[in-house]
């Protein structure tokens, strides 16, 4: 349900752990003129409010789950990179259900227009499994950290190696092309293939989004189908601002340590609109998940709030994300929750 934010603050303070650091948050709501400020493209964008209480598919908070949408909007995969469970939810008001426990070691998945999984696995390996569990093809690539599927059965495997970010694959798993330059962001080779590392999600045209989840400047590149660069854009906002900022600081103290801050955990594509919609983690004051347009114009920002048991808290990490069909599903603390966007 879309409330308006209030001008008042109100409730408490609460502790957010991120990345080992802990920071002081406060809940409160703003009035729904409140506008937020998106410095690069000099114009403000709505921050609203999404209110829900429906728990799609629960998870516990330890594990790693991980979620992707159908081709035609209709069904959300939750798939649990622990145990190997894959869940499936239909938008029908019935329970979600097991359909499988067989897949483990997966960094990351997506899925076909017939339903088939794709599946990155921790070995190198890509493979292809049809909706009733059967094996349809495997072939090996480097270290994917996520994958995506084309209309015409390509595959594109983002994974920083070679000088590129992202490696296309045909049908059989023959390399196609590797496009999007690895940049430049540290001297050592490991942790600057380490801060390459992101997410890449395909559009209902085909458009391939390539989405960064270290870079100390986060950022989106769009390509054609075939891999032609057609744009690109710095992500910014309040919370992005709080992960870069955590980053630097841990960049600078990091001594013979490598790793780096999560600042864009998940990315999505609306089917019926094409705007590329990122989540990331944050504080109770700001919002959490960005709209763009297909010219990298920011639209919205949302922030969110969960009611249970008549008691309402805030939304301060986004796991995971996913747009399909008029709603936005949101992986958090305890599980996944249906939020309506009309």
């Amino acid at each position: 349900m879309l409330s308006s934010l209030q001008s008042k603050t109100r409730a408490v303070s609460i502790l957010l752990l991120v990345t080992g650091l802990v920071s002081a948050m406060l809940v409160y709501r703003t009035s729904a003129n409140n506008m937020t400020q998106n410095r690069g493209q000099g114009r403000r964008v709505p921050l609203s409010v999404l209110q829900s209480s429906e728990l799609v598919i629960r998870s516990d908070y330890d594990k790693k789950t991980l979620l992707a949408p159908s081709k035609d909007g209709q069904t959300l995969y939750s798939l649990d990179a622990i145990t190997g469970d894959l869940f499936v939810y239909e938008k029908n008001g019935k329970p979600a259900k097991k359909v499988a426990a067989s897949f483990l070691n997966v960094e990351a998945f997506a899925v076909g227009p017939k339903h088939e999984l794709y599946l990155a696995q921790k070995d190198s390996t890509a493979r292809i499994v049809s909706s009733d569990g059967r094996r349809v093809n495997s072939f090996q690539t480097v270290y994917p950290k996520s994958i995506a599927v084309l209309g015409n059965g390509n595959v594109v495997v983002a994974s920083p190696f070679n000088g590129k970010n992202l490696h296309l694959y045909n049908g059989q798993g023959r390399l196609v092309a590797s496009f999007g330059d690895i940049r430049p962001f540290d001297a050592n080779l490991a942790e600057n293939e380490f801060l390459n590392e992101g997410r890449v999600v395909v559009g209902p045209d085909d458009q391939i989004y390539y989405v960064s989840t270290y870079a100390p400047e986060p950022y989106v590149l769009r390509f054609s189908s075939e891999g032609a660069l057609l744009g690109e854009f710095q992500i910014e906002g309040e919370a992005v601002d709080l992960q870069t900022g955590l980053t630097k600081e841990f960049l600078n103290r990091r001594g013979f340590c490598s790793g780096g801050v999560t600042i864009i955990t998940s990315a999505s594509v609306s089917p019926a609109t094409g705007h590329l919609w990122l989540g990331m983690n944050g504080l109770s004051t700001q919002g959490l998940v960005y709209e763009y347009d297909q010219t990298g114009t920011k639209v919205r920002e949302f922030a969110f709030l969960l009611t249970s048991n008549n008691k309402t808290q805030n939304v301060t990490n986004v796991k995971d994300m996913v747009v399909s069909g008029g709603s936005l599903f949101i992986l958090t603390t305890g599980g996944t929750y249906g939020f309506k966007l009309s």
